[in-house]
């Protein structure tokens, strides 16, 4: 049975209505609305990914180094920190060696109103600028140390890195539905997006930060770009930015052909031909790959 999402997704368009229609409840703080369109789509999938995905809930991903991120901003000397950037990526280096799993990091950038007037700006004029070329306050982050951690996205992240069919060559498919593979590659890279989202609108909802203080989540080069604004203590609301009492109340608890004469060496180049022939046409890094420093 063919998934909706894989005729829908036979067409570019298709699948820029519905990830838009992702990343804008994303971007609006409606987090639980995202998180019924995906699940229900990736129960349909019924694939391994799609399962380990929906084993996978809010509850079970969470930020280490919160805590620390509070101190910082509360003895921070000079100007009071404004703004928190924060972006899930994963290595620059990533090696690909058999059952190695490989966690996301979390890229990070505090600010004050030095760099931009985040606190005369308003969360909707913020998410404009995170679609912006270039943001105002780039590279005049402060000098603090500091390591943040997220844990439960490692077997989901590891399953992406290592997945056949991130790629939909269109133009070979005539018109074809998409791979159910590459469906849920898509869906799963989503619901990766969501969960760290949701992991960061429950600090900010349980233990907050000193002040009032803008933060901006978003995803580096996993072609997820949505951007969210949080805000700090009682600035949050629900009409602006989605509910998160539930989020609060659950932290409590293609190969080449077979050739049996070819060589390792005559294999490889044969994989990075069809890899370079077939790979999607180069994309413009996304906002917060830009803003660290990813091209």
């Amino acid at each position: 049975m063919v998934h909706r999402l894989q005729e829908a997704f036979a067409t570019l368009e298709g699948e820029r209505d519905y990830t838009q229609g992702l990343a804008a409840w994303i971007a609006a703080g409606d987090l639980d609305r995202a998180e019924e369109v995906l699940a229900a789509d990736l129960a349909a999938l019924d694939t391994d990914l799609a399962r380990l995905c929906l084993a996978t809930p809010r509850a079970a991903v969470e930020i280490s180094g919160w805590a620390e991120l509070v101190d910082a901003v509360d003895m921070h000397e000079g100007a009071p920190i404004t703004a928190l950037t924060i972006g899930l990526a994963n290595e620059l280096d990533v090696a690909f060696e058999k059952d190695v799993p490989h966690a996301p990091v979390l890229l990070h950038g505090l600010y004050t109103d030095e760099a931009f007037a985040f606190s005369a700006t308003s969360p909707e004029e913020l998410r404009a600028l995170c679609a912006a070329d270039e943001a105002p306050w780039a590279e005049r982050e402060e000098d603090i140390e500091l390591y943040l951690e997220i844990d439960g996205l490692t077997a989901i992240n590891t399953a992406l890195l290592r997945h056949k069919r991130r790629y939909f060559i269109r133009e070979d498919a005539e018109g074809a539905p998409a791979p159910r593979a590459y469906v849920e590659a898509v869906l799963a890279a989503w619901l990766r997006a969501l969960r760290f989202h949701q992991a960061v609108a429950t600090e900010v909802a349980v233990q907050g930060l000193p002040g009032r203080v803008a933060v901006i989540s978003g995803t580096v080069d996993m072609g997820t770009e949505a951007a969210m604004v949080h805000l700090a203590k009682g600035a949050l609301t629900d009409d602006t930015f989605g509910s998160l009492a539930a989020v609060s109340l659950q932290r409590k608890v293609p190969l080449p052909a077979y050739d049996p004469n070819a060589t390792g060496s005559a294999i490889r180049r044969k994989v990075v031909a069809a890899e370079t022939e077939h790979a999607p046409p180069p994309r413009k890094p996304g906002f917060f790959a830009r803003l660290f420093g990813r091209r």
